[in-house]
């Protein structure tokens, strides 16, 4: 394996400065994708993209300009016929870099969802806090509502994502072809480290102000429906990672609503990732495990802030582990992680004629 793993890392170096093997690569990705294109149905990617001194403190603004337009770029290679839909408060709150690629490429849209406030559960949901600080990241499930419900009808299939940390190296909806009965698809969140899904959402739902919502018994129920099988075979509960969720259209818009509806309920906006798994549990029990699905992290997704990847194909991309060297759909958190320098590079540089064209 370590024969393997030098090899990968050489095929990946090469492609970092090799502008010609660059070139090459992304017409074969797009290859790749179109030739299922007849299959795919209507899709979107959606992401909230945008730059404002209340933005979240994880990223810089680079980041959530420059990790924004790598989104956009490997996902338009990886899907070509697919739109991105670009989530911001307002005008000014849109970078001038993504303002320009929507002008260039008019399957990149921007929406604009205003500054609040927000009536939900009959509060009134503010943009920033007393402080002057963003509410929460539970208002991106607000904005992902209020734009499935601006574009109904038009997609049949939507994939929300991160927009700061993320990059894609496959079409994620020719998982949509290949789980046509499936309504929503979940990825999970740190296969390195089993027992932290649970300690998180342990961790977060006390802090709901319903009785109802954080019942030591309801979160026992949900842990146990989450049992699973990991990507490398360990055994435990496999909590979804909320920056990360392919779906039908009206699933996702179900999914969202009650998201937002529950951070109301509970009076707590600063995390979504304990309350999309708490609805995830719920529609699971609604409407089955083959409707509602989950592949663990590192099987479709890997979400690298804290653990390295040492699976590569030939071609210098990121690979699954199974031993079959198909690229994995998603790169997560890349910019966090242990590799975050060579996992840049490389999406910098696959992504690097696409975005010269449209600059």
């Amino acid at each position: 394996m370590a024969r393997s793993v030098r090899r990968g890392l050489a095929s990946c170096c090469t492609l970092v400065v090799g502008c010609r093997a660059l070139a090459v690569d992304e017409v074969s990705l797009i290859q790749t994708s179109s030739r299922q294109e007849g299959e795919l149905p209507r899709s979107a990617l959606l992401t909230v993209c945008f730059v404002d001194k209340a933005s979240p403190g994880r990223h810089t603004v680079d980041q959530l300009t420059n990790g924004c337009l790598l989104n956009v770029a490997s996902f338009k290679l990886a899907a070509p016929q697919s739109d991105v839909i670009l989530i911001a408060p307002a005008e000014e709150n849109a970078a001038d870099k993504v303002k320009t690629l929507s002008q260039k490429d008019s399957s990149v849209k921007i929406a604009y969802v205003g500054t609040g406030p927000w009536e939900v559960g009959g509060q009134s949901i503010p943009f920033k806090n007393d402080e002057g600080k963003f509410y929460g990241n539970g208002l991106k499930l607000l904005w992902y509502t209020q734009v499935l419900k601006r574009f109904q009808g038009q997609y049949d299939n939507i994939f929300i994502a991160d927009g700061a940390d993320l990059y894609f190296q496959r079409n994620p909806f020719e998982l949509a072809v290949e789980y046509p009965d499936a309504d929503l698809v979940f990825f999970g969140d740190r296969g390195d480290s089993p027992s932290s899904g649970k300690q998180f959402f342990d961790r977060m739902m006390p802090k709901c102000q319903s009785s109802s919502r954080n019942d030591q018994s309801l979160m026992h129920d949900v842990n146990t429906a989450f049992k699973g099988t990991g990507a490398d075979g360990r055994k435990y509960a496999i909590y979804a990672n909320s920056g990360l969720i392919l779906g039908k259209a009206d699933a996702m818009l179900e999914l969202t609503s009650r998201v937002a509806e529950l951070a109301a309920e509970c009076r707590f906006w600063v995390s979504d990732q304990s309350f999309v798994n708490l609805v995830r549990y719920y529609m699971l029990k609604e409407r089955g495990a083959d409707k509602v699905m989950m592949f663990p992290d590192m099987a479709k997704t890997a979400s690298l802030g804290h653990y390295s990847w040492y699976y590569w194909t030939e071609d210098g991309w990121l690979a699954t582990m199974d031993g079959t060297r198909e690229r994995i759909y998603v790169v997560h958190q890349y910019d966090r992680a242990p590799q975050a320098k060579l996992l840049t590079e490389l999406a910098w540089n696959k992504t690097a004629e696409w975005r010269r064209a449209r600059e």
